[in-house]
């Protein structure tokens, strides 16, 4: 047991609401953009809570963060809008999300992240893991991208 890792079973999101999510037979299709999971088979549908990251800082008394890391096929820039606040308030260091740049619905969309990003002085380290696909792996599908907060 880690004393400093503290589970909680709810989604982050631009506001605090409740969703519905597909569950996929392939756990890694499951998202709250809707344009992801109407093109994946579902089994069962299940309503989620979702809070915003800087109410959940605000309650956890959580001041500073060293890293952001979303995962969240294609919901990344509404986790990201749910924390303006530690982002104004330059209370986050670096951002580590998946994007595409060919308009896949399941990945976070590059330059809208870093539009949005550059707004609360959030520049571009690095990609990383890029994933390929297509004979030879010639195609890139998505990369995860490293922002770091200009000046803290």
């Amino acid at each position: 047991e880690l004393s400093n890792v503290a589970c909680s079973n709810f989604a982050l999101g631009s506001e605090e609401k409740f969703l519905e999510i597909n569950l996929s037979n392939e756990s890694g299709y499951n998202s709250l953009k809707k344009e992801v999971f109407s093109k994946f088979e579902s089994s069962r549908k299940e309503l989620i809570q979702v809070k915003t990251r800087d109410c959940v800082a605000a309650s956890l008394r959580i001041d500073k963060i060293d890293i952001i890391k979303i995962d969240t096929e294609g919901f990344d820039l509404e986790v990201l809008k749910g924390s303006i606040n530690l982002l104004k308030e330059r209370k986050v260091k670096y951002i580590y999300c998946e994007v595409a740049f060919n308009g896949e619905a399941d990945k976070g969309d590059f330059y809208l992240i870093n539009k949005f990003l550059r707004t609360y002085d959030f520049w571009l380290c690095g990609f990383y893991d890029v994933s390929r696909w297509g004979a030879n792996f010639t195609h890139v599908s998505y990369y995860n991208a490293l922002f770091k907060l200009l000046k803290e």
